[in-house]
């Protein structure tokens, strides 16, 4: 079985290199999905990193990344010691944008007046995008992007409770027949996600162990 795995997996990677031209020219997300995870052989998980680190100055061009200025949105928080000062007025109000696995917006509040507010806005000025799931989570799931506003996203860098709470029911929902809330993941750029870019510099920031 090993050999014949091997021989397979060799099988494979000469089919990409014959036909690796004509999946670029289709320039297609799906494509450079398909060779991001032909690539990362048995560490499917990886298929998003290796690829952006392979690929990161011609992704970079296409898309450039998001940029603000961390330092000043921490020092902009600051006051003094028992003299908590209130934001200004939109200032940190969430934008927040629920997509399907195809891109197509599910839900948005982005006409709504009043916004919830979130830390994460308030230092990147970015919408919170999450991912609506259809049903568990698999690895081939989350190694792979999805195209929103013509641009590549990614939803694997985080989870949580929302990612799992669809697959958990209430016995209210289970005497009625209905499932609970779909499972969500939060969503970024793939470019936002590049080495040294700003919402990566944020992120090493909040959670180092990433």
């Amino acid at each position: 079985i090993r050999q014949r795995r091997e021989e397979l997996g060799k099988w494979v990677d000469r089919t990409l290199e014959r036909t690796r031209e004509a999946i670029e020219e289709d320039l297609g997300e799906m494509s450079w999905n398909l060779i991001a995870q032909i690539e990362a052989g048995d560490i499917v998980f990886d298929a998003l990193d290796l690829r952006l680190a392979k690929e990161a100055k011609k992704i970079t061009q296409a898309h450039p990344p998001s940029q603000f200025d961390l330092d000043t949105g921490r020092l902009s928080m600051r006051s003094e010691p028992g003299e908590p000062v209130t934001p200004a007025p939109g200032n940190g109000s969430t934008t927040h944008i629920v997509v399907d696995l195809r891109g197509k917006e599910v839900s948005t509040n982005a006409t709504e007046t009043n916004k919830p507010y979130s830390l994460f806005t308030r230092l990147t000025g970015l919408p919170l995008v999450e991912v609506q799931l259809p049903g568990a989570i698999s690895t081939f799931m989350l190694a792979r992007t999805l195209t929103y506003q013509d641009e590549p996203w990614r939803f694997d860098m985080f989870g949580g409770s929302r990612a799992t709470r669809g697959n958990t029911s209430r016995p209210a929902q289970l005497l009625s027949g209905t499932s609970g809330a779909p499972s969500l993941l939060p969503a970024m750029r793939y470019t936002d996600t590049a080495p040294g870019s700003s919402l990566m510099q944020l992120i090493a920031k909040l959670a180092p162990q990433r």
